[in-house]
C-alpha cells in the first residue's frame, strides 16, 4: 500500500484460487470516498517491496507464486498521471519479503529472502535518475525479513521481521550520508506480520501475530495468537509508547497515512473511530 497525492494505492497482491499472485492495483480515491481500478502491474507478484518517489509508485521483486521460489528481480514504476506502469532496471538479485525506503534521489532495499532462503542483512541502493543499482558495503547488524523501512530527518529506520530462529525486536537506524548504522530501542513486544506507517515523527505499529512456546511440563501448546494494539515509536526521544487495542482483526494488514473524509468511511468491525 503506497499514498500519494492522487490517493492511497493498493497493489492487490493475494493469490488466485491456484496460488498464484495478482497484478491487479486499486486506488482510493479521497475526495469521492470510493476505489477504482487502475492498470495492471506488468507482473504479478507477492511479497515485494513498494515505495514512492516524485509522486510515482516503485514495486521490487517479490514472488510470483507462494509459497514459490525464485523470487523476483524485476522492477517498475507507476505514474498515476498517465496510468501506466514502466519497466525497471532489475534488481542484482531476485529478494522476497524485503523493506523499501527513499532517501534524497536513491531508494534503499533492505534485508528480504533470497532463492535459497536465506536471510539477507543487504542493502541495496537504486539511483532513480540513472536506473543503476549499487551494493552497499556496510550491511544491517541483523539479517532479517519481513522489515518495514522508514526515512526521518536524513535517517532509515528499520523495524521489525524475522530471521531463521525468531522474530525481531531490535531497530536499526542507518544514515546514507555518513554509512553507518546505529541502535535503535527495542520494539517491546514480540510479533511479527505488523503493518506500520510513518505519521510526523511517530511510527506506528498495528496489531501483528505472538508466538507462545510450549513450557517445560506445561499441557498448552505452542501456538500463534493475533495481537490487536497499537503501539507508538517517537523518533524523537527514542521510546516506545502503548496506545490502544484495534479493531477486531489485527495482522496482515496494510496501512497508510492520508487525510480522508470520515463521513465517508462505514463503521464496522473491521472500521471503528
Amino acid at each position: 500500500m503506497a499514498s500519494t497525492s492522487w490517493g492511497i494505492f493498493f497493489d492487490h497482491y493475494h493469490f488466485d484460487e491456484h496460488g498464484a499472485a495478482m497484478a491487479t492495483v486499486m486506488q482510493y480515491v479521497q475526495r469521492e470516498g470510493s476505489w477504482k481500478r487502475c492498470a495492471d502491474m506488468n507482473s504479478a507478484r507477492c511479497a515485494m517491496a513498494v515505495c514512492c518517489y516524485d509522486n510515482k509508485i516503485f514495486v521490487f521483486g517479490g514472488y510470483a507464486t507462494y509459497p514459490g521460489f525464485p523470487p523476483l528481480d524485476s522492477c517498475e514504476v507507476y505514474n498515476p498521471e498517465n496510468n501506466e506502469w514502466s519497466i525497471l532496471e532489475p534488481m542484482p538479485v531476485g529478494i522476497a519479503h524485503h523493506a523499501a525506503s527513499v532517501y534524497k534521489e536513491s531508494i534503499f532495499i533492505f534485508g528480504g529472502l533470497d532463492d535459497e532462503e536465506a536471510y539477507l542483512n543487504t542493502v541495496l541502493s537504486f539511483q532513480v535518475l540513472h536506473n543503476t543499482w549499487t551494493l552497499i558495503r556496510t550491511e544491517m547488524f541483523t539479517a532479517r525479513a519481513e522489515c518495514l523501512a522508514f526515512t526521518f530527518n536524513r535517517k532509515i529506520y528499520i523495524l521489525g521481521g524475522c530471521n531463521q530462529t525468531s522474530n525481531l525486536l531490535s531497530v536499526e537506524v542507518y544514515e546514507p550520508d555518513t554509512n553507518k548504522w546505529q541502535h535503535g530501542e527495542d520494539f517491546p513486544d514480540e510479533r511479527k506480520f505488523t503493518s506500520m506507517v510513518l505519521v510526523d515523527h511517530y511510527i506506528y505499529v498495528c496489531g501483528g501475530m505472538r508466538q507462545f512456546t510450549q513450557r517445560a511440563g506445561s499441557s498448552r501448546r505452542s501456538r500463534t495468537v493475533e495481537t490487536k494494539d497499537l503501539y507508538r515509536y517517537d523518533l524523537i526521544s527514542n521510546s516506545w509508547s502503548y496506545c490502544t487495542r484495534l479493531v477486531e482483526y489485527g495482522s496482515n494488514a496494510a496501512c497508510a497515512s492520508a487525510t480522508v473524509n470520515i463521513k465517508l468511511l462505514q463503521e464496522s468491525q473491521f472500521v471503528s473511530s
